[in-house]
């Protein structure tokens, strides 16, 4: 195998939003490098003076192009930095860490529980 590099991404930057944003599919384990084992998704709210309500997924993709829910967070209601892992042998906590190993093709979403507007950024980390 060879090396790989695993970056941090920034997925979206700090803006105020009304609706259901995603990623689209990434390909965050190529076949030709060192897999990722997890992530961490970063979701960093700043604005919650409308009184939103967001709720972050990260999916697997299969090879149908259908998609599974790996880790779901709770209601985001405050201003906060929240983190969700996903890796294996960790203890799973429901809504921040799942137990399991990332696979080749995730999306991350975030779902607008309500129209009310909200500002947030979200990236990730990949984790060798």
């Amino acid at each position: 195998m060879t090396a790989s590099y695993f970056p941090s991404v920034a997925l979206l930057p700090s803006a105020a939003r009304t609706t259901t944003q995603n990623s689209g599919t990434l390909q965050v384990n190529p076949p030709s490098a060192e897999p990722a084992r997890g992530i961490k998704v970063t979701i960093n709210i700043t604005n919650v003076a409308a009184g939103p309500s967001v709720t972050v997924n990260i999916l697997g993709v299969d090879a149908n192009g259908v998609t599974y829910t790996v880790l779901a967070s709770a209601a985001l209601v405050a201003a906060a930095t929240t983190v969700l892992t996903v890796y294996p042998g960790l203890t799973a906590v429901a809504n921040v860490t799942a137990t399991d190993v990332l696979p080749r093709n995730i999306q991350v979403n975030v779902v607008a529980n309500n129209a009310n507007s909200c500002t947030y950024s979200v990236a990730y980390d990949l984790l060798p």
